[in-house]
C-alpha cells in the first residue's frame, strides 16, 4: 500500500495511507492545505483520503522526501527544519550502528531525490553524523527528533533478528522510497494516533519521516509571541451545555411482536420479543426532545444546588480513579485545597468499581484510563449482575438472544459508557453523591463522533459523546477533557482553586494555559506538538462554578416541616451586593417596596442594601455605599462619630410601604424607598424638640416600635435618663404623643427609666392598639396610651400567684410575645427554672393559661429553659396562630399553643437537610416575615453564622 507524508502549511500535521502525489521536488514550496485540520486526528482505522480531499477541496503538495536504504537499530528518524540557511542538515543518531556506512548511504542517495551541490562529511562523534546538503532554492535545515514508535509483533522482531522482550520496541526502520521524475510513493501502511506517534508499522520496515518546519504560530497575538512557550492564551472562555445528543431513548418505531416496547409506561427498560434484528447500539436509539428537557432541568437544578451550598455537608474531598493501565493520581488534585479530607482513591478499577466510586461523594474528580469518543475503559473482571444491582436495576442496554431483547449488561465488558451512565441517572443512584467537577485524562473523551460524516440535524451526529454522558448523567456540573489522542493532564489546573475563596473552574483553565506558556522547556524546537497540547483540551458544563460553596442565606417555609424555599450562597453576589456572612448584618425586615413581599435590610462596612427574593431570584432593591445621600440623610457619614444605628423597620408615615428608622451621632431619620434608592421623609438633627421631647441620639434610647395609638402607623417608644415618651411622625418631623419624667405614676405603676425595662410591645387586650409591657425588680405591668398619658391596665408584684405561677421577674425572663391563640390578643411567654409559662391578659389581670415543665417532651422536643432559646414569633403554618421558634444545642423547632396545651409541630436536629439548606448550630434566624408574598403565613429568614 502506498503512503504519503503530508505537510500542513509549513508543518507536518498528518500522515495518510494510500496516495500518490505529483510535484517538483526543487520548487522549494511547502504544502498548502487550505482547510484547517487543527484539533482533530485521523481515527484509528484507514481513512479514504480521496473522499476527504473531495469534501474539503484540498490540494496537496510536498516539499521533501528522503529515501534511505533499510537498516535495523535503535535510533532516531524524525526530521524537522531549523532556520540555518542555506543548508539542509540531516542528522541520524543510533545506539549501535556503524554511522560511517549510514552516512555514506545517505550521501549515495542524495542525487536520487534531486538534492544536489557539494556534500561534506564530518565524523566528529561516534554516534552522530552530520550531512550538509545544498538544494539551490529556499534551503531549510532538517534534523531528527525523538524515536519513532515501532512494531511490537514478536514474530516480526524475531524474523529481523532484533527481538527484545520489552513492551515498546523502537527503531528507525529505514527503507528505500521510490522516486520517478516527480512522482513519489512512500511504501508502507500505518495508523496515525497523533502527531508524535505511529503504530501498525508493516513487516517490511519503512522509514517513517516526520518533517517539521519552524512553527510560525499564526494563532498568536503579539503579546503571546514573546512567551517562553509561545501559546495563544484565550481571552474569552466559552463552554458548552448541550444535552441534545446524549438525551436519547429507544426508537419509538421499535415495537415487539406482542406490542410491547423497549420502555414500560414509566420509562424504564423492559424485555420484548421480536423477529426483527435490531442493532442495539446507536441505531437502536433516537433523540428525545422531552428527555432532553428533563436532562437539562436536572443539570441546572444540580448546578443551582451546588452553587447554593446544598452539598456542603458531604465529605469535602477529591476523588481519583485509574484503570488497570493507569494509576489513580490523587496527588494531582491535592493542590486544589488544603482543607480536603482524605481522597477517594480507586486503583485498578473495573467498571463496577467505577460506578461505586461515583456513588461516593467527591467534589473534584480525576479519571485516568484509556478512552474514546464513546467510552472509558476499565477492567472487565466483574459480575454483570452486581453491576446492574449497583446501578439500581434494569439497564438501558438490551441483549438480543433468539427473538428476545432483555435489559442486560452482560456484554458490557470494559466500557463505562452511555449504557452505564444513562442507567445510573434513570435510577437516581447518585442522588446522595453531590455534584462533580471532573478532569478526565482519557483520549478523545470530548470528541463528538460522526461530525465529519453527518450533518448537525442527523441522527448519530455527535451521538453518545463520552464527556456529555459523564456531565449530564453522572452528576457533573463542569468538566475538562481532551479532544485528541495524547497523554497528559492539564498541569496547574487544580491549584487554581486554592488561589482565592471564589476561584472558579474556568480559573483552572487559565492557570493551565499560563503554566504551559511559562514553560520554556516546551518552547524548544523539538516539542512542536507538545508545546501546543493545551489546545487539545476543552470544557463542557458551567466553567463559572466554584469548587465549594456554603449556604449563606435562606428562606425556610413550614409545611408540615421546615424546608428551604430559596437559598443563596455565602460570598456570592446578589446583583450589586457582595453577600458575605462574615461581614454582613441583617438589620430588619418589612415590605419596603410595597409589593406584598418582605424585603430585608442588610449592612456591611461598605454600605447598605435592601434585598429580597422576588419569586424567581434574589435581587437588590437598593444598594448604596457609605456616605450616600438619601434625601437629606447622609448614610454612615464619615463626618459623624460612629456609624448609623438601625432601630427597626415599620410603617411610620402611613404610606403603602415600610420604612427604616435610623439614628446617628447627628440625629434621627426615617428612610423610605424611592425607585432604586432611598429618600428621607423624616429627618431631624439632635437638639430638635418633638413637642416637648428634646431629642438627643447620644442620650436617648428607642425602647420599642408599635402602633400605640391605633391609627395604623407605628410610633416610637423612647426613653432617657429624664423619662419616657411616645413619638409619632408628622410631616418631616416627629411629635410627642405623650411624655413624662421619671417618678411619674401611670395608674399604679411608678415609672423609672433607670429601674424599668420594656421587653416588648403588643396588643394584649385585643383592641387594635399596642400596649407597653414593662418590668422591674418590683414586678410586671402593662401600660396603655390613653389620651396624652399612659395608664396601667395590669400590675402584679413579684410573688403574686398568677393561676399557679409565682411571679418573680428577678429569676425569670420574658422570651417571646405574640398572638399564640389566634384571637388577636398577645400572650407573654416566660421562662424560668421550672419551665415555660404563658401569661394572658384576662379581665384586667394577667393569668397563666399554659405551662410546660422542664424535662417534659412535647412533640419530640425536650424542654430545658437553661439552654433553650426562643424567638422570633409569627404564624408559620397559616392557621392564624403565632408560633415561636425554639432552639437548643440539639437543634431547632417551633412551638405554639393548642388551647391551653403546648404543641411542637416540627423539630430538626442540626445537620438535617431542610431541602437545600443544611441546618447548623451557628445558623441565625434573623427575621420572620412574609418573604414569599403568600399573605397567609410567614417564613424564616436564616443566615449562616461564622
Amino acid at each position: 500500500m502506498a503512503a504519503l507524508l503530508v505537510l500542513r502549511r509549513k508543518r507536518v500535521h498528518f500522515l495518510f495511507a494510500g496516495l500518490l502525489v505529483d510535484d517538483d521536488l526543487n520548487n522549494g514550496r511547502l504544502l498548502p492545505i487550505e482547510a484547517s485540520f487543527w484539533g482533530f486526528c485521523i481515527p484509528h482505522h484507514e481513512t479514504n483520503l480521496n473522499d476527504l480531499m473531495d469534501s474539503l477541496g484540498i490540494s496537496f503538495k510536498y516539499d521533501l522526501v528522503l529515501p534511505l536504504p533499510p537498516y535495523q537499530s535503535g535510533g532516531a528518524a524524525y526530521w524537522r527544519p531549523d532556520e540555518i540557511n542555506p543548508k539542509y542538515i540531516v542528522r541520524v543518531s543510533s545506539e549501535n550502528t556503524d554511522m560511517k556506512s549510514v552516512s555514506e548511504t545517505i550521501l549515495k542517495n542524495v542525487n536520487t531525490i534531486g538534492l544536489h551541490s557539494s556534500c561534506s562529511l564530518n565524523v566528529s562523534k561516534p554516534r552522530e553524523k552530520s550531512v550538509v546538503l545544498h538544494t539551490g532554492q529556499q534551503p531549510l535545515v532538517w534534523e531528527p527528533h525523538d524515536i519513532i514508535h515501532s512494531p511490537t509483533n514478536r514474530r516480526y522482531w524475531e524474523r529481523i533478528g532484533n527481538y527484545k522482550p520489552s513492551r515498546e520496541k523502537r527503531s528507525p526502520l529505514i527503507a528505500v522510497t521510490t522516486f520517478d521524475k516527480g512522482k513519489i510513493a512512500v511504501v508502507g501502511s500505518w495508523t496515525v494516533f497523533h502527531d508524535e506517534a505511529i503504530a501498525q508499522i508493516p513487516d517490511n520496515g519503512q522509514l517513517r519521516l516526520f518533517i517539521r518546519h519552524r512553527q510560525l504560530h499564526p494563532e498568536l497575538a503579539a503579546a503571546d509571541r514573546n512567551l517562553p512557550n509561545p501559546l495563544s492564551r484565550p481571552d474569552i472562555l466559552v463552554s458548552r451545555v448541550n444535552a441534545r445528543y446524549i438525551a436519547v431513548n429507544p426508537d419509538p418505531n421499535i415495537v415487539g411482536d406482542n406490542g410491547v416496547r423497549p420502555l414500560d409506561a414509566n420509562g424504564y427498560p423492559q424485555s420484548f420479543t421480536s423477529t426483527q434484528n435490531y442493532d442495539t447500539w446507536l441505531e437502536f436509539f433516537r433523540q428525545d426532545p422531552v428527555l432532553e428537557r428533563r436532562v437539562l432541568c436536572d443539570y441546572f437544578d444540580l448546578n443551582h444546588r451546588h452553587r447554593t451550598g446544598c452539598f456542603a455537608d458531604l465529605p469535602f474531598r477529591a476523588g481519583a480513579i485509574g484503570s488497570p493501565d493507569f494509576g489513580a493520581n490523587p496527588g494531582y488534585l491535592a493542590p486544589a485545597s488544603n482543607k480536603f479530607q482524605a481522597p477517594l482513591v480507586q486503583n485498578n478499577a473495573t467498571v463496577l468499581d467505577y460506578v461505586r466510586w461515583f456513588k461516593k461523594p467527591a467534589v473534584l474528580r480525576c479519571i485516568q484510563a484509556h478512552s474514546s469518543a464513546y467510552s472509558t475503559h476499565f477492567g472487565g473482571n466483574y459480575s454483570a449482575t452486581d453491576l446492574e444491582n449497583e446501578l439500581g436495576g434494569r439497564p438501558f442496554r438490551w441483549r438480543h438472544v433468539g427473538n428476545t431483547y432483555t435489559p442486560s449488561l452482560h456484554d458490557q465488558g470494559v466500557h463505562a459508557d452511555f449504557y452505564v451512565h444513562r442507567t445510573a441517572w434513570q435510577n437516581k443512584v447518585l442522588d446522595k453523591a453531590g455534584a462533580n467537577l471532573i478532569i478526565h485524562g482519557g483520549c478523545e473523551v470530548n470528541v463528538p463522533a460522526h461530525t465529519q460524516t453527518k450533518t448537525y440535524y442527523q441522527e448519530g451526529y455527535a451521538g453518545w459523546q463520552n464527556a456529555e454522558g459523564l456531565l449530564f448523567y453522572m452528576n457533573g456540573v463542569a468538566m475538562i477533557a481532551r479532544a485528541k489522542v495524547f497523554n497528559d493532564l492539564p498541569i496547574g489546573f487544580p491549584g487554581a482553586f486554592a488561589l482565592t475563596s471564589r476561584a472558579r473552574f474556568g480559573d483552572g483553565w487559565r492557570a493551565f494555559f499560563d503554566n504551559e506558556a511559562a514553560d520554556a522547556n516546551l518552547g524548544t524546537f523539538g516539542l512542536a506538538i507538545r508545546s501546543k497540547k493545551a489546545y487539545f483540551w476543552s470544557m463542557i458544563g458551567d466553567w463559572t462554578v466554584r469548587l465549594r460553596y456554603r449556604g449563606g442565606l435562606g428562606i425556610l417555609g413550614f409545611d408540615p416541616q421546615f424546608k428551604a424555599l430559596h437559598v443563596h450562597a455565602d460570598r456570592a453576589w446578589i446583583d450589586g451586593w457582595n453577600f458575605d456572612t462574615t461581614v454582613n448584618g441583617i438589620r430588619g425586615a418589612g415590605d419596603i417596596d410595597g409589593d406584598g413581599r418582605a424585603e430585608f435590610v442588610i449592612t456591611s462596612n461598605w454600605g447598605i442594601g435592601v434585598l429580597k427574593h422576588d419569586g424567581q431570584r434574589w435581587r437588590q432593591v437598593v444598594v448604596a455605599p457609605n456616605d450616600t445621600w438619601f434625601g437629606g440623610w447622609r448614610y454612615n457619614a464619615s463626618v459623624n462619630v460612629g456609624k448609623d444605628r438601625h432601630q427597626g423597620v415599620g410603617n411610620f408615615t402611613g404610606g403603602a410601604a415600610h420604612e427604616i428608622l435610623l439614628t446617628s451621632s447627628w440625629g434621627i431619620g426615617v428612610l423610605a424607598r424611592a425607585g432604586s434608592t432611598l429618600t428621607s421623609p423624616v429627618i431631624q438633627p439632635n437638639g430638635t424638640r418633638f413637642g416637648g421631647w428634646l431629642f438627643d441620639s447620644r442620650a436617648n434610647q428607642i425602647a420599642g416600635i408599635g402602633d400605640v395609638d391605633g391609627n395604623g402607623r407605628d410610633e416610637i417608644v423612647i426613653i432617657s435618663d429624664w423619662g419616657i415618651g411616645v413619638l409619632g411622625a408628622v410631616g418631616n418631623t416627629f411629635d410627642s404623643l405623650m411624655l413624662a419624667p421619671n417618678g411619674t405614676r401611670f395608674g399604679g405603676w411608678l415609672y423609672s427609666s433607670r429601674q424599668n425595662a420594656i421587653p416588648a410591645l403588643g396588643d394584649f387586650d385585643g383592641d387594635g392598639h399596642d400596649e407597653i409591657l414593662i418590668t422591674s425588680d418590683w414586678g410586671i405591668g402593662i401600660l396603655k396610651l390613653t389620651g396624652n398619658t399612659l395608664t396601667s391596665i395590669a400590675m402584679h408584684a413579684n410573688g403574686s400567684n398568677l393561676n399557679g405561677y409565682a411571679l418573680n421577674t428577678k429569676t425569670s425572663q420574658i422570651v417571646a410575645v405574640g398572638d399564640l391563640a389566634g384571637d388577636r390578643c398577645a400572650r407573654i411567654l416566660i421562662a424560668d427554672g421550672s419551665g415555660l409559662h404563658v401569661l394572658e391578659f384576662v379581665a384586667g389581670a394577667l393569668q397563666r393559661t399554659a405551662f410546660w415543665a422542664n424535662g417534659d417532651r412535647i412533640g419530640g422536643w425536650l424542654l430545658n429553659t437553661a439552654d433553650n432559646r426562643f424567638g422570633p414569633v409569627g404564624d408559620l403554618d397559616g392557621d392564624g396562630r403565632a408560633e415561636v421558634v425554639i432552639r437548643s444545642p440539639w437543634g431547632l423547632g417551633i412551638i405554639g399553643l393548642q388551647g391551653a396545651v403546648f404543641r411542637c409541630p416540627t423539630l430538626h436536629a442540626y445537620g438535617s437537610r431542610l431541602g437545600d439548606w443544611i441546618l447548623e448550630r451557628n445558623d441565625r434566624v434573623v427575621a420572620l416575615d412574609n418573604f414569599t408574598g403568600t399573605n397567609v403565613k410567614s417564613e424564616l429568614l436564616i443566615q449562616k453564622g461564622f
